[in-house]
């Protein structure tokens, strides 16, 4: 396992825990997370001699996410756009929208168990779980 996949795991551990309490994502330790993993991925492919900017191109996902977070008022939050975003940096663009889908997929479950109990309250559920099972299992299934 690389550095950046094992900060991001710890981190999205810390950030299940606050938004599930708090129903925030810290924002400024999140850029400087991505910040930490975008110079590591950056430092990475210069040792490597694979100085392609591909990982950049992973951004893109996150980016319009942060589109729609702006244009939603916040249904999405901007602190699991930047989270996404670090996530799907240690990967391809295509990987990426992987991580998307199942991070979507677990919530979608997650959300129909809430129906089918009664619970259909316009109630906000914390995204961060669904984000730290989606990139979980797009590890489990690269390997």
């Amino acid at each position: 396992m690389s550095i950046p996949i094992a900060i991001i795991l710890v981190y999205l551990c810390f950030c299940i825990y606050t938004d599930i309490k708090n129903k925030t994502i810290p924002y400024y330790p999140s850029l400087i997370i991505l910040g930490i993993i975008l110079l590591l991925c950056l430092f990475n492919k210069y040792i490597n001699n694979n100085l392609s900017f591909n990982f950049i191109f992973s951004l893109i996902p996150g980016l319009i996410l942060l589109s729609l977070s702006y244009l939603t008022n916040e249904s999405i939050g901007y602190g699991d756009s930047i989270l996404l975003s670090t996530c799907c940096i240690t990967t391809s663009p295509f990987n990426s929208l992987i991580i998307i889908c199942f991070s979507l997929f677990y919530s979608a479950i997650y959300s129909i168990i809430l129906l089918i109990k009664g619970n259909c309250r316009k109630d906000t559920i914390a995204f961060v779980p669904f984000i730290f099972l989606g990139y979980l299992t797009f590890l489990l299934l690269k390997l």
